[in-house]
């Protein structure tokens, strides 16, 4: 289920709710610029989930817009689970 993320669209909403799961934008982004693991979710929506620069593993859910365009509806701390997925299909050590 490769996907190509060019770019995600923010408004104060989606912002105000990542922060509400003390994930900063920046971190998103370096999640979806770096070496993640997709996953379906609901609705059509995808699951990213991937490290931090800081190594925070995180999930961030995102509904496709087209051509590349994703609307993040939330990030949020990896579960124990997610983790594991990442990690089993990556390598390393777990976070």
């Amino acid at each position: 289920m490769a996907r190509s993320i060019r770019r995600l669209r923010w408004n104060p909403v989606n912002v105000a709710h990542i922060w509400h799961h003390r994930v900063r934008i920046s971190e998103v982004q370096e999640v979806v610029d770096g070496d993640y693991l997709i996953e379906s979710g609901h609705s059509g929506r995808i699951v990213v989930v991937g490290p931090t620069t800081a190594g925070r593993i995180l999930a961030v859910v995102l509904e496709p817009e087209g051509s590349g365009v994703f609307f993040p509806v939330t990030s949020r701390p990896a579960s124990r689970t997610e983790r594991r997925r990442y990690q089993d299909q990556r390598g390393g050590a777990d976070q």
